[in-house]
C-alpha cells in the first residue's frame, strides 16, 4: 500500500533450501509491473509463478514511484512446488520356496520398503509417514479372510539422498496379499503397486 506516490514495480525472488537436489531451481525479478486495486487506489499487487521442482522460501518488496523501498519481506514459511510422482518398492527376506508367483515362508516375513520422494519426511511435515497405506488381506486355513493395517516407524535417510528406508514384520500365519499406496502433500500419487503374494506356514 502507498498512499501518496504510487508503487513503481515489485521485486521477488524465491530461494531454493541448501538440502534440496538439483532439480530445483529458483528464481528472481527486479521489475515486476503493479496492478492498481480499482476500489483502492494505494493498493497494488503483482503476480509471479513459481515453476516445479521448487522447495524454499520467497522474498518480496515493492518500490514507489519515489524510489522508496522498504525491506524486503521474507516468508518463512515453507514453499513447495512438487510435480514428481513418488516411487516405492518392497523387498523381503528370502523365502523357503517361491512357486506359481507366491513366495512361501516357514518364519517371519521381514518386509523393507523403499521410498524415494524428496518431501518424504522433514521437521515441517513429520506426519508424512503415515500418508503411507500398508495393508494386507490373510487368509488362513479355514479360509476366513482378515486385513490387517501396517506401519513403519524406522525409517533413515539413504546417503542424505531422496531415498528413504524402512522396515516392518509380517508373523501371522497365512496367505498374504500385501498392498501398497502413497500419495504425497502435493498430491502425487505413486504408481499402481503390483500386489504380493506370500504364505506363512
Amino acid at each position: 500500500t502507498d498512499n501518496i506516490s504510487g508503487i513503481n514495480h515489485f521485486e521477488y525472488s524465491f530461494d531454493v533450501n541448501d538440502t534440496v537436489n538439483t532439480a530445483n531451481a529458483g528464481g528472481s525479478s527486479s521489475n515486476e509491473t503493479p496492478t492498481q486495486d480499482e476500489n483502492d487506489k494505494s493498493s497494488f499487487e503483482t503476480k509471479f509463478e513459481i515453476p516445479a521442482q521448487f522447495r524454499g522460501q520467497v522474498m518480496a518488496k515493492a518500490v514507489d514511484n519515489s524510489t522508496n523501498a522498504p525491506e524486503s519481506v521474507t516468508d518463512n514459511k515453507t514453499v513447495v512446488v512438487d510435480t514428481i510422482n513418488p516411487e516405492i518398492t518392497a523387498s523381503y527376506n528370502t523365502p523357503t520356496n517361491i512357486k506359481d508367483g507366491i513366495s512361501y515362508y516357514d518364519k517371519n516375513v521381514n518386509v523393507t520398503l523403499n521410498v524415494n520422494e524428496e518431501n518424504f519426511m522433514d521437521g515441517e511435515y513429520p506426519s508424512q509417514v503415515n500418508d503411507i497405506v500398508i495393508s494386507a488381506n490373510i487368509e488362513d486355513e479355514n479360509k476366513v479372510v482378515t486385513n490387517e493395517n501396517y506401519s513403519v516407524t524406522n525409517w533413515t535417510r539413504i546417503n542424505n539422498t531422496d531415498e528413504w528406508q524402512g522396515t516392518f514384520t509380517l508373523s501371522t500365519e497365512g496367505d498374504y496379499t500385501l498392498s501398497i499406496s502413497y500419495t504425497d502433500k502435493s498430491g502425487n500419487a505413486m504408481a499402481d503397486y503390483s500386489k504380493d503374494k506370500l504364505t506363512i506356514d
